[in-house]
């Protein structure tokens, strides 16, 4: 759901996040519906769900500048928790010496 919303978010007039990952991670996974909703089609406002594409790209916008933010002041390990299906590790320059962990597991 995560990369389809923001696979939409990223179609909006004035988006205020980029995921060219989204669609193409959605569409790879099989899903027909969040590939459509990922590609714009439906219109989000027919399904009612306007609100939850603006939620998860406001979260997105706020984690894609929390990374880079604690990475610049010398953190080197990031553990994206409940990533699902979510493109945040290749949107995002990672440097060399991170150590990036994505966990869709709350164990």
């Amino acid at each position: 759901m995560a990369a389809a919303a923001t696979a939409a978010a990223s179609r909006q007039a004035e988006p205020i996040i980029n995921d060219p990952f989204g669609e193409p991670l959605v569409g790879a996974v099989g899903v027909e519906l969040f590939a459509r909703l990922a590609s714009g089609e439906p219109a989000f406002a027919d399904v009612e769900t306007g609100w939850l594409i603006d939620f998860f790209a406001v979260r997105a916008r706020f984690f894609d500048g929390f990374f880079p933010s604690v990475l610049s002041a010398g953190i080197r390990q990031a553990v994206i928790v409940g990533s699902g299906l979510d493109s945040r590790a290749y949107r995002l320059e990672w440097p060399a010496a991170a150590s990036l962990t994505r966990s869709i597991d709350p164990r």
